[in-house]
């Protein structure tokens, strides 16, 4: 830090959110702040006292109120000399600051009731100063109701939650509603921390029969509705009203930002559009925003069940369930702990062991198993679910839930005798969110092309791969994977994928009017499936090697808010013909993509309305978990435009897979069953057979959003 003035800067955006952080300034970095203060304008100065009143809020929430409350009396007797404010030399930040620090101390204490009264100073003055509708004022509301709720006050608690958290919505609708998507990233980062409060909040009313539960379940229930997802879908939501805006220069301005990577050339189309529309006079809004709870349970059957699960800021898992006719949802915490072998672990951390065990081919003992089972699917969770044959268990998983195959857990039930697990039990649909089940269907005509991948040649000469690339002279090279994350290894043929594609493509030969395109060998490059931009895909199955790297490079820094998702989309993808070369690091022809199709690539395509995306391949649902989702493959075949993905968790048999994908097709649509019913046939086919029981040759496959 070179001067106090970029000291001042972090600390007003520090207490705007100042209950969100934790404290890691350290006392010797502390003092050596206060030092070069002083030796900058001296201990004689308002600037200096500025810097006081920083630490004793450093000091508030690391806990240490001794001396905290000493810096802040130092802070006061300068700031009485050498201020030049209306609050005892203070001026109003400084004055905001001083009453958020009295309030921690107090906290701190447990003399809720000052910690309280501090508080609401603070709030009033926030709302004079930011404005009632201002994050800042929000936040404050959102605070003051902790407090309250930690003074066991829990209907005042929820009445403050519930007036910043409807008003922090409409804040939200408004941002969304006019800003660029790196904007919206930005932005979403921030408030995001407010739907963690309001998950922390609900979490401690879990099981209790308060007057208080049902007001604030609503409001976590519509906070999981609000959050989940919400950059991409917004993203998804503005192109397609951008697509049906029927306004040409829009429509323009949309397919020229599809082609672009430059991230400020991107918001310059985005305003653009905008600019359009409101020239048009088409405002754009986000109904997906203003879906409640209530909506979520209008749509469900008599015997169906949804459910939010949620991970706090603290990784606290708890799920947020409702039925049709239900006065509120209901608020289920899931296990803290979870036993594996001789030791006790946090859910987080059983869950990504598992995880890690998986991904490295290593199986998880049963005994595992059955203990997460029994965290996640808790007796208060099962007893909500209902094993009528009609009856659907809607869930939209969270945190690390979101990369774990639950469905497949062996059923909680010591009653029941025989071994079985949760999907043989219960008919479970994994949604991106319980928000899809009330979003109005799309009754446009279905695509008519279904296109397959498979039996790729992944080692191709340069000039065989020049001459495949010639062929789509429109696409546009975009060569960003990350080769020296994955480079050095020799990519396996994978035969059984030939039998596979050659089997779906019978089955799907059954439908009269689906046009059926093959891509094999060196025809299966990463231009033809660029090439598919805006070609009206029903089906895309592509049977090959799927990637995901936890570290790796990026053009871009990962500290910028506005690029985290872009570069955790550029460390997973799909390799193509001629991904070999990239591979060993060998020079391409001039112009050539590389074979190595990610997920960030992947988003740039437009795959508007493809009813299903099958990626047979090796973990295809992986990557990294963020406020806004899984950032890999799913979410670039997402903002494509996929409406279901069918997609593994871990490294997958090439034969085993081969015979649960021609089951699933044959029982889609040869037997004309639904996508999840087909899916779960296919799986129990595979069970079935000798030397495949185990659950690493079938349950890695997971269908999210299979809606029919």
């Amino acid at each position: 830090m070179k001067n106090i003035i970029i000291l001042i800067s972090c600390f007003l955006l520090f207490f705007c959110n100042s209950y969100a952080q934790t404290s890691n300034v350290t006392s010797t970095e502390m003092n050596g702040l206060i030092e070069l203060c002083e030796i900058q304008y001296s201990s004689k100065s308002h600037q200096y006292a500025d810097c006081i009143l920083w630490c004793a809020m450093q000091c508030a929430i690391a806990g240490d109120n001794i001396q905290s409350y000493k810096l802040l009396k130092q802070s006061d007797e300068l700031f009485a000399r050498f201020g030049m404010g209306n609050f005892d030399g203070r001026d109003t930040i400084n004055e905001i600051l001083r009453y958020d620090i009295l309030s921690k101390i107090e906290q701190n204490a447990e003399r809720d009731y000052f910690a309280i009264k501090f508080a609401k100073s603070s709030l009033k003055l926030k709302q004079s100063f930011f404005g009632c509708e201002s994050e800042q004022a929000l936040n404050a509301l959102l605070d003051l109701s902790q407090l309250y709720a930690e003074r066991h006050k829990y209907r005042k608690s929820v009445e403050v939650h519930n007036k910043g958290y409807e008003s922090y919505v409409e804040l939200l609708r408004r941002e969304f509603c006019s800003s660029s998507e790196s904007k919206r990233n930005a932005y979403w980062k921030v408030a995001s921390l407010y739907v963690g409060k309001t998950l922390s909040e609900a979490q401690k009313y879990a099981g209790r029969r308060l007057s208080a539960t049902s007001s604030i379940a609503s409001a976590a229930y519509n906070a999981t509705l609000l959050s989940k997802g919400i950059l991409l879908n917004t993203t998804i939501d503005f192109e397609n009203y951008v697509r049906n805006s029927e306004s040409n220069e829009a429509i323009r301005l949309l397919d020229e930002r599809k082609k672009t990577i430059d991230i400020s050339e991107q918001d310059s189309l985005d305003y653009a559009m905008l600019n359009v529309l409101r020239n048009e006079c088409k405002e754009y809004n986000i109904p997906q925003l203003l879906i409640t709870w209530n909506d979520v349970a209008s749509h469900l059957g008599e015997h169906d069940v949804a459910i939010e699960f949620y991970r706090t800021p603290l990784n606290e898992y708890g799920a947020l369930v409702v039925k049709k006719g239900w006065e509120s949802p209901e608020i289920v915490k899931l296990k803290e702990t979870v036993r594996v072998g001789e030791k006790t672990f946090t859910l987080e951390n059983a869950l990504r062991l598992a995880i890690d065990d998986l991904k490295n081919e290593k199986d998880v003992p049963l005994t595992v198993m059955w203990e997460l089972s029994k965290a996640i699917w808790t007796d208060n969770l099962i007893v909500l679910l209902s094993e009528e044959a009609d009856a659907k268990v809607y869930f939209s998983a969270d945190g690390l839930l979101q990369l774990f195959g639950i469905e497949s857990l062996p059923f909680n039930n010591p009653n029941r005798k025989e071994f079985a697990r949760m999907s043989d039990v219960y008919n479970l649909y994994r949604l991106s969110s319980t928000r899809v089940l009330a979003l109005e269907k799309n009754l446009s005509e279905p695509h008519v092309q279904a296109t397959l991948y498979g039996d790729i040649l992944y080692d191709m000469s340069e000039k065989a791969m020049l001459d495949e690339s010639k062929k789509y002279p429109n696409v546009n090279s975009r060569t960003r994977s990350l080769r020296p994350a994955i480079n050095g290894e020799y990519i396996q043929p994978l035969p059984k994928t030939s039998v596979e594609v050659d089997m779906i493509a019978l089955t799907l030969s059954l439908v009269d009017s689906l046009k059926i395109n093959k891509f094999t060998k060196s025809l299966g490059n990463e231009e033809s499936f660029k090439n598919l931009s805006g070609s009206k895909q029903r089906i895309l199955h592509i049977a090959t090697h799927g990637y995901y790297n936890q570290v790796g490079t990026t053009l871009y820094s990962r500290d910028k808010t506005e690029y985290k998702i872009d570069y955790s989309m550029q460390r997973t993808g799909l390799l193509l013909a001629g991904a070999q070369r990239a591979m060993y690091e060998e020079e391409l022809p001039e112009g050539v993509d590389d074979g190595i199709l990610t997920a960030y690539e992947i988003a740039h395509v437009d795959l508007s309305n493809l009813d299903i995306a099958v990626l047979s391949a090796c973990e295809t649902a992986l990557g990294d978990v963020t406020a806004d989702g899984v950032a890999g493959l799913q979410r670039g075949f997402k903002q494509a435009g996929a409406n279901s993905i069918l997609m593994s968790l871990w490294k997958v048999d090439d034969e085993a897979t081969c015979k649960l994908m021609t089951e699933f097709y044959s029982n889609w649509i040869g037997k004309k069953m639904s996508k999840h019913d087909a899916l779960e046939a296919a799986k129990r086919t595979v069970r079935e057979i000798p030397g495949w029981e185990a659950p690493k040759y079938w349950a890695a496959f997971i269908l999210l959003d299979g809606l029919d």
